[in-house]
Parts: C-alpha cells; structure tokens; sequence
C-alpha cells in the first residue's frame, strides 16, 4: 500500500490560518490534544480564530497540525473509508460548516534505517524526553505495520499525518490548494 504524509502546502500564502479552539467560555484548548491519536471528549462547538485571512480552504492545519475540515468533506471520507476519527464541531468566523478531525488511529510504523532523524539525548537537559525523536527531516514509515488503515497518526511521530494513495486521490480532487503530499512508504 502506498502511503502519503499531508504536508502544509509550500504555496499556501493565499490559504487562511488558523488558530487555537476556544470554548464557548472562551477558555483556550491546547490543539495537541487532536494530535495524540486519542478520543477528547470535548463537548459542544468550540471556536477557531482566524489569525491570517486568507482562502477557506477544505482541509487545514490550525495550531500544532491540529487538522480543520469543511465537514462534506469530512463526510465524503467518512463514507468512503473506514476511517476512525473524532470530529468536534467547531465555528469560525460565524460558519458552521467546519470541524476539528482528531484521527484515532495510530501505529508504530516509524522506519528508522530509511528515516533521517535526531533523538532526544542527555545532553539536551530533557531527561523526561531522552531517547525519544526530537526532530524528524525525512520521514518513512512501514506499511506493513499500518493494517491497511487509510488516515492515522505514527505513534512515535504524532505530528505527522498519513493517509493511503486512494484517500489522497479525494482529497486532491477537493483540496486543490492548502495541502501537498509526500510518499512515505
């Protein structure tokens, strides 16, 4: 199975930014918790600011690759694949017509002997973080350890986001600006 990461595009100056959600009491909500490949609970519509105007763009990335969608095409996905992620309602700009897409799955796929990375080491002064990646340049995962899943996180590498050569095919088709891809696999 071929496999892609979902980068932000290099020529995404005409796309919008976003920003951290907000509750409803306008508390703000850390954005990596929709990237630990875990279930938040979070009830009820949050709010997304918009820091940058810009195009709205189908498929965005907010703060710390936290994932925005328009949800038809969350819904499209969803429907054509079976996809595990939570979707949490969210307005921006007094649209409803988003939602954060937190994926669910994740798999230990990280391929170490084709990657080019660092680790977090004892010199660094994060004893807490020691050995785990610390930065990752060119990423490649394996396949065979992904179960054929087609949207998932790499669980030693949350930050990166990953789909099959089929999703990405839809996602072209309705995401034409805002994302690239990269073959991992």
């Amino acid at each position: 199975m071929s496999l892609f990461r979902i980068h932000i595009a290099g020529d995404n100056n005409s796309c919008w930014d976003l920003g951290e959600p907000e509750s409803a009491y306008g508390n703000k909500i850390d954005p990596r918790v929709f990237t630990y490949g875990t279930r938040t609970n979070i009830g009820g519509a949050l709010t997304v600011p918009v820091v940058r105007t810009g195009d709205r763009c189908d498929f965005n990335f907010g703060s710390f690759m936290m994932i925005v969608a328009r949800t038809r095409l969350v819904d499209e996905l969803s429907g054509n694949f079976p996809i595990n992620v939570e979707r949490i309602p969210v307005v921006i700009e007094g649209s409803h017509e988003f939602e954060i897409l937190n994926p669910l799955a994740s798999y230990a796929c990280f391929d170490e002997s084709r990657s080019v990375f660092t680790r977090w080491t004892s010199a660094d002064g994060r004893v807490d973080k020691e050995g785990q990646l610390r930065m990752v340049v060119e990423l490649y995962v394996n396949a065979e350890k992904t179960e054929g899943c087609h949207l998932f996180r790499v669980a030693e590498w949350f930050p990166a986001l990953i789909c099959s050569n089929e999703l990405k095919i839809v996602m072209e088709r309705h995401c034409p600006k805002g994302i690239s891809f990269t073959r991992v696999s």
